[in-house]
Order: C-alpha cells, then sequence, then structure tokens
C-alpha cells in the first residue's frame, strides 16, 4: 500500500508525461510557469503596460538598433507596426529591457522603472516564440528579424544558457529561404542592375528594402559569428549583392549637421530622426556586407591551406576562386590585409566616399574592420618575425587593431556609453583583443623586441579593458562582467603584471590556450601548416562563453593528437577528449593548464 501510495505521488510531479500529452498540445519550456500562445505579446500578458512598453521600444531604436538596424522604423507609427507581430514586439522590448534599469539609473533618468522581475518574465516570452517558430508553417519576415535579434543579444546571463546564436542564424537562414526571400532579391538585384537610378521602375525597387534589408543583416551576422568562433557558414548556396541596396539609399540626402528635429526623447536629438538613423544603418550594413566578404574568403583560404581536397569537396567553388593563386600563408596576409585596407579608404577614413552616409555608424564599421584584422593578422605570430619584415608587418597591425579596439571602447565609457549597449559578438570582440595582448607578453623575446613595446604598455590596455568590461557593463545577463572576471583570471594565471618560471609561453600560441602539437615548430620556418593546425585559430573566441565544442564530440587521429576536422571549421574546439565543456570558473580548464600550474 505503502508503494502505492509512493507511486502516485511520483505521477504527481510528473506534469511533463508524454503519455499523458496531447498531441496537439504546446510544449512547455521547462522555464517557464505558463505556455504563451502565438499572439502573446509583452502588453497583453501584463508584462508591461502600454506606456512602459512604449518608453522600451524607443529606448531600443535610440541605443540597440544601430548595431542590428534591421527593423524599419521609418513609418508613421513604428510602434504599432512593430506590435502586429508578437515575435518581434517581444523580442525588441526584451532586449531594451537588458540595459533600461541600468540606464537609467546611471543617467539619472526621469522615466517609468521597470520592476526587477520583468527582464526575465519578457526574456522567457521572447524564447518562447523563439521556440515556436519550429512548431508552426506558416511565417512573416518579421519572424526572421526577430530570430536575429535574439541571436545577436542573449537573454540569458553569462552566454552558458539559452540558445546559440550560430545555431539560431541558421534557423533564421532557412525561414528565409522558406518565404523565398533570396528569391524576391535575386530578382530585386538584377532589376537594380538593368534599371535607370531614379526612374520609375528603379522607384519601385523600395518595396523590397525591408527584405533586402534582413537579408543582408542575417549575411553580416552569420560571416562574422563563422570568422569568430571557427564554425561553419550556416548556408553557401547564395550569392549576395549589397551595390543596389546601397545605391538606392545613397540617394536619400544626408542631413545638413544641426538640421536633425529634437524630439522628447533626449538621445534623438544627437543620432537624429527615424529618417536619418535608417539611413545610416542601411549604409552600415552594405559596407558589413563587403568586410563580411572578405572574412569569408578568409575562412576559404584557411580551408584550403589544411586540406585542398576536403575543402574543394566541401564547396566546389573554391576550386575556382583559387584557381592559379599563390595560397601561402604569407600571400594571404598580402592579399587580405590589401583588400581591408581598400575597404577602410573606401569606408571608414575621414573624407572617404561613404563617411558621410554611416553618420554615427563609422564607429562600429571601424570597429568591426579592426576586428577583421585582428583576425587576420593574429596568425603571423606562428611565424619567425625577427627574420621575416612581413611577418613583422602583420604582427604591429594586429597591436595596432587590438589596442584600437580598447581605445575605442574607452572613448565611448567615458561620453556616450554607446558601446554598453553593443551585440554580445561586439563585447566578446573587445575582450579577444585583451586576450591578444595576454599573447603578446608571453611571445618570445624578439617579436617583443621587433614590436618595440615595452610590456608596461600592454599592462596597461589589457587593464584598460578590464575596466571597461566591468564598469560599463549595463546588461541584466553581466556578460561584460563575466569577460572581465574571466581576463582577470587568465591575467592572473599567466602573470601579466609579474613574470612567473611555472608557466609556458608556447601555451599562449592558440586561443584555447591549448599547447600546440609540438611546441618545437615555433622555431622552424614560418607557417609550418601541418604543425600550426594542430592548435586552435587563433581568434576563436567560444572559450570566452564556455562553449561547447560542436556536436560536443572531438575527432582523434592515430597518434593521440588532437585532429582538424573540416567539416566543422578550422576555429572548433580541437582538443582531447570528448564531450568536454569548459567551465568558465574553471580557470585552470579554461587556460589549458593541470591544477599545479604548468601547461598541460
Amino acid at each position: 500500500m505503502s508503494c502505492r501510495l509512493g507511486r502516485r505521488k511520483v505521477c504527481k510531479k510528473r506534469p511533463f508525461d508524454v503519455s499523458s500529452a496531447r498531441r496537439d498540445e504546446v510544449p512547455r519550456f521547462r522555464y517557464e510557469t505558463r505556455v504563451y500562445q502565438e499572439h502573446d505579446d509583452p502588453i497583453n500578458t501584463g508584462i508591461v503596460d502600454p506606456t512602459l512598453a512604449e518608453t522600451l521600444f524607443q529606448f531600443f531604436v535610440d541605443h540597440c538598433h544601430p548595431f542590428l538596424p534591421i527593423i524599419n522604423i521609418t513609418q508613421q507609427d513604428a510602434f504599432a507596426s512593430v506590435r502586429g507581430s508578437a515575435p518581434l514586439f517581444s523580442a525588441v522590448i526584451s532586449t531594451a529591457s537588458r540595459f533600461y534599469s541600468k540606464y537609467r539609473a546611471r543617467r539619472e533618468s526621469t522615466g517609468p522603472t521597470l520592476d526587477g522581475s520583468i527582464p526575465a518574465r519578457l526574456a522567457n516570452l521572447a524564447e518562447a516564440h523563439l521556440g515556436q517558430t519550429l512548431l508552426r508553417r506558416h511565417y512573416a519576415l518579421s519572424d526572421v528579424q526577430a530570430i536575429l535579434l535574439l541571436a545577436a543579444w542573449g537573454l540569458q546571463s553569462a552566454g552558458r544558457s539559452g540558445p546559440d546564436p550560430w545555431v539560431v542564424t541558421g534557423h533564421a537562414a532557412r525561414v528565409s529561404r522558406r518565404l523565398g526571400v533570396h528569391k524576391a532579391l535575386a530578382q530585386a538585384a538584377a532589376k537594380a542592375r538593368a534599371t535607370e537610378q531614379g526612374s520609375e521602375e528603379w522607384c519601385k525597387l523600395q518595396s523590397f528594402v525591408p527584405q533586402w534589408r534582413t537579408w543582408l543583416c542575417w549575411f553580416t551576422f552569420d560571416g562574422f559569428l563563422s570568422l569568430g568562433f571557427g564554425r561553419p557558414q550556416s548556408t553557401q548556396f547564395e550569392t549576395v549583392d549589397e551595390s543596389g541596396f546601397l545605391q538606392m539609399r545613397l540617394h536619400q540626402a544626408v542631413p545638413w549637421p544641426g538640421s536633425l528635429p529634437k524630439t522628447r526623447a533626449p538621445t534623438r536629438a544627437v543620432h537624429g530622426s527615424s529618417a536619418s538613423l535608417s539611413l545610416y544603418g542601411d549604409v552600415y550594413i552594405a559596407g558589413l556586407v563587403q568586410l563580411t566578404q572578405i572574412g569569408r574568403d578568409l575562412i576559404n583560404w584557411i580551408e584550403m591551406l589544411v586540406d585542398p581536397e576536403k575543402a574543394v569537396y566541401a564547396d566546389p567553388r573554391r576550386a575556382e576562386i583559387f584557381r592559379g593563386m599563390d595560397l601561402s600563408m604569407k600571400n594571404m596576409f598580402r592579399e587580405l590585409n590589401g583588400r581591408i585596407e581598400d575597404w577602410s579608404r573606401l569606408w571608414v577614413w575621414t573624407g572617404s566616399q561613404y563617411a558621410l552616409h554611416l553618420g554615427p555608424s563609422a564607429r562600429l564599421a571601424r570597429l568591426q574592420a579592426d576586428h577583421l584584422r585582428l583576425c587576420l593578422n593574429s596568425y603571423a605570430l606562428k611565424g619567425r618575425a625577427d627574420e621575416d619584415e612581413e611577418i613583422a608587418k602583420c604582427l604591429r597591425a594586429a597591436l595596432n587593431a587590438a589596442t584600437s579596439t580598447i581605445q575605442t571602447h574607452h572613448e565611448s565609457s567615458q561620453t556616450d556609453l554607446g558601446l554598453s549597449f553593443a551585440t554580445d559578438y561586439l563585447t566578446i570582440a573587445l575582450a579577444q583583443a585583451a586576450v591578444f595582448l595576454i599573447q603578446i607578453t608571453k611571445a618570445p623575446v624578439a617579436i617583443q623586441a621587433m614590436l618595440q613595446v615595452d610590456n608596461a604598455v600592454l599592462t596597461h590596455y589589457w587593464k584598460m579593458s578590464v575596466d571597461i568590461l566591468e564598469s560599463s557593463d549595463m546588461s541584466e545577463t553581466r556578460l561584460g562582467t563575466y569577460l572581465a572576471k574571466t581576463i582577470c583570471g587568465m591575467g592572473r594565471k599567466t602573470s601579466v603584471d609579474e613574470q612567473s618560471d611555472a608557466f609556458d609561453p608556447h601555451s599562449l600560441f592558440s586561443a584555447n590556450y591549448l599547447p600546440v602539437a609540438d611546441t618545437g615548430a615555433l622555431n622552424d620556418d614560418a607557417f609550418n601548416i601541418e604543425d600550426y593546425f594542430q592548435g586552435q585559430a587563433d581568434f576563436d573566441l567560444k572559450y570566452l562563453l564556455s562553449l561547447p565544442s560542436d556536436g560536443e564530440s572531438i575527432l582523434q587521429d592515430g597518434t593521440g593528437v588532437a585532429g582538424f576536422s573540416g567539416d566543422a571549421g578550422f576555429g572548433m574546439d580541437v582538443m582531447s577528449g570528448v564531450g568536454q565543456r569548459w567551465s568558465g570558473l574553471d580557470i585552470h580548464a579554461l587556460l589549458g593548464f593541470s591544477q599545479d600550474g604548468t601547461a598541460s
């Protein structure tokens, strides 16, 4: 009898029993206390009232929208239009709530207060809508926009829970294809090339702008995720043509300084009208597309260096792209660095062709360019900089990119705090710059002598980055604080402030701080590909967010040394061990050290 009572008690505690659930019931999210329906939004669920919702919407437009300018803010009533889509409205309001309270306290704003429980409730609602996009077959463009916003700004703490942004962008790509966005834009691009600018047919292309804007935003965000995290690109069966989109937007006149209307929102007086914001954002997207294409070429180049046969099998277009080219690493540096400089002259240099149309987004464009420059040139750490001026030049470029990134964030922290609302990727890129400085402080003496930079200067910038990440962190997820603590742990373990005989500097030559297969390879001829790719790509950022390896599985070669899997991208966590997930709190595991402080 007691046994029966025990069974009844256990059954009562199993509300998610699959056997008792009806087929047409919407699955409940394990972190929810209620089931959200397709049309539930932050207002009709009672999470926020209309006044607070409008405040949060305006906050999003002023502070978050410039980083991923994906929604149309030029409509007569943008708030009502966005609210027409419950998933998009929930994503916008939940993203704004992530920053609103801390910013309000910092600026001593008089706006409405936000109860401490609201951000978590909004996050649950937004992620419930994200989950429901997997359970229905009818979509709208606003669904793609909502998915991308949730990929750009994670709503769970420290990046250790919630959806993986790389997976989410892949989902956005498939929903876009389900809507036929790629086909519509192929037609629009063809019309743009064959139509006279300013004609009636040209004006009709304006109807494609929302789709064009969304697809280009996806392309740039997915491209940089592939670059930074070393994971495969989510899709390789489309070409992206931003030229028609760019030419359409350049027809709008650039607002004269001082001509922007002032509104009740103080930040609008700084950033300009909705039309100006839209112009700056769209031109920024177009510029970022061109920069992303350079990043994708870097990924393809590395894949060809690792295993040309496998790379061509994965993407046959690579055979034609690299036909007759010198595939050496030195040529890669010359070719891609030259293209980055050409892009900078066109987009972000003072007096450049498109700088006026970028407006305040020029700062973001420069940050992205510095990030790509650092990703590319950090590979030079594998060469002999003391004997090769080309390698030395690349290391200087990487160092300048890292310090420029930190300086730009510092200036923001002392003025408008604008970069405090950056996407998670840009915040992690700041941490990446700090990690590169640690690499330089522990580089061989010959490299430090060639760079002619005092370790005290590097330590200063490193400490500045830690301070920025922590002091400028206004997010409820505390991502900046988490990264600051992680970098501090690295600094202590690697003795940035003081020398430690127990530390092996060779272990710093991989992004996960795992030792390369043969540490002596650093003294061999420059760019020993076989040895180089036994370690990590220098710009793999996954360790900063404690992300797992792709598939939670690692391939081993016959020698017991971590092998390289082309299918998983060249920046994945290639290391011995199966199913390992790094813990952000375990600094020894994070750096690849054993508990006694020696390199593992």
